[in-house]
């Protein structure tokens, strides 16, 4: 019996798997989009990356933050013999010494007391009459409620500079007298005048005037209006809290320097060991890291390091001019390493060199070689994440090369659906034909076997 091949597979009406074919015509089609998709792909972990970097940039200048200044370097601690006389503060910029502060006298404010030899009132709800008004200082206050609670509340609701209101009860709880007083901190006087045809029950003020505080530094006696004195010892913010002598004691604060400078040497090997393993290359794995051979990052690391390594110039206020000569060196691994001893003794030998080896000089005239390690670091790194910085430039042009890109990737998958389309419209039509060549083929295999056996027969 004679037979006819024919094309078999499940499709619609002859078996071939239209679906499969058209797959497979497409998966070849998605080279040029599968290679879009991943430039994307490789731009975002970049941009990843960066601000990784960024974050570390971050964290690095927080750690030299103490170094950057000389206020932030804390060059010098302050302390009061007794507390109870004063208390001091310190901007870090005294000069160490001691600084003994004698017959000490507070200030006192101007204060403004009810009369109570006038008028009595037995409770803080007493009326003060039903009209009227009082200023001052210059400002008019009108009590919502003419009680001598209500007054208080008026005065303090005002909120004029320095001035506040109290009352207070002088009788006793069964025979009560309160008063109320007005505290002016001021330098001024808070001068108070009532309205006039005022209806305030015989609402009279006692002025007690301000009184200028006193000290003796150095055996001369100055006085102050304040007891926050902060003009007396440059960097110095003296609050005296009562009478008395106390010794102000200002030291080096050597331990401070000491643990700040540390903490740039483990900053500076935690950030450059960010940046070289972000750039490197692994041969064992044979795969570079997420920026490997990037150029911003590889310029922005040796540019620190060429820093650290430099040589600053020198002017009357330094002498050291390289972080070899308090202990600061790089071993043979790359890293920085710290000789704690020899530290110590540069710090012990002259303070405020060492701190100006770090800082900067506070002179923005002055040259960068006279500005410190720890000012430049600070100042490249706020430059490379700036507005216009090198990472930042880096990420803008990955981000505006994403769009493109997907820009791109949008127009392939425009012409990958088109094709798609057309892909199966080709193959069902083939699919149709292919079915009715099949069937012809088999009626006519059938019409051959019958004239065969008829013939037989």
């Amino acid at each position: 019996m004679a037979s006819s091949a024919t094309i078999s597979s499940s499709g619609i009406g002859s078996g071939l798997n239209v679906s499969q074919i058209v797959t497979a015509l497409m998966d070849a089609e998605k080279g040029p989009l599968n290679s879009i998709n991943k430039s994307i792909s490789t731009d975002n972990a970049q941009i990843s990356a960066y601000g990784s970097i960024s974050s570390q940039i971050s964290s690095f200048q927080s750690s030299i933050a103490g170094l950057i200044t000389p206020s932030t370097v804390k060059a010098t601690t302050a302390s009061s013999s007794s507390t109870g006389v004063l208390t001091v503060s310190n901007d870090g910029t005294a000069l160490a010494g001691e600084y003994k502060i004698t017959n000490v006298t507070l200030a006192s404010p101007q204060v403004l007391t009810s009369d109570i030899s006038n008028t009595s009132y037995t409770s803080i709800n007493s009326s003060i009459g039903s009209t009227g008004s009082m200023t001052i200082s210059g400002t008019t206050i009108t009590p919502t409620t003419y009680t001598v609670a209500g007054l208080v509340d008026a005065i303090n609701n005002a909120n004029i500079s320095g001035v506040s209101a109290t009352v207070a009860n002088l009788g006793t709880s069964a025979a009560p007298d309160y008063q109320i007083r007005i505290v002016n901190s001021s330098d001024t006087a808070a001068t108070i005048a009532l309205s006039a045809g005022n209806d305030f029950t015989g609402l009279d003020f006692i002025s007690a005037n301000a009184v200028a505080g006193s000290v003796t530094i150095n055996g001369t006696t100055v006085s102050r209006s304040s007891n926050t004195i902060k003009d007396l010892i440059p960097g110095l913010t003296i609050n005296l809290v009562g009478s008395g002598n106390s010794t102000i004691t200002v030291n080096q604060d050597s331990s401070s320097l000491s643990s700040k400078i540390s903490e740039f040497v483990k900053a500076f090997n935690t950030l450059d060991k960010s940046l070289k393993d972000i750039s490197s290359y692994d041969a064992t794995a044979k795969k570079g890291a997420a920026l490997y051979g990037d150029s911003a990052i590889n310029s922005l690391r040796r540019e620190i390091r060429s820093i650290v390594t430099s040589t600053l110039g020198v002017n009357a206020t330094t002498s050291y001019n390289r972080l070899s000569q308090v202990g600061v060196n790089f071993k043979s691994d790359g890293t920085l390493s710290l000789d704690s001893t020899a530290l110590n003794t540069a710090i012990s030998a002259n303070f405020n060199k060492v701190a100006k080896l770090f800082s900067g000089t506070g002179d923005s005239s002055d040259s960068k070689t006279l500005q410190g390690f720890a000012y430049q670091l600070n100042t490249v790194l706020a430059d490379a994440t700036g507005i216009d910085g090198l990472i930042t430039n880096r990420k803008s042009s990955l981000q505006s090369d994403i769009r493109r890109l997907q820009a791109k990737a949008d127009q392939e998958q425009l012409r990958l659906d088109d094709l798609q389309q057309m892909y199966k419209k080709q193959y069902t039509a083939l699919d149709r034909t292919v079915a009715s060549l099949n069937s012809m083929a088999s009626y006519l295999t059938n019409q051959f076997d019958a004239m065969s056996n008829a013939k037989n027969n």
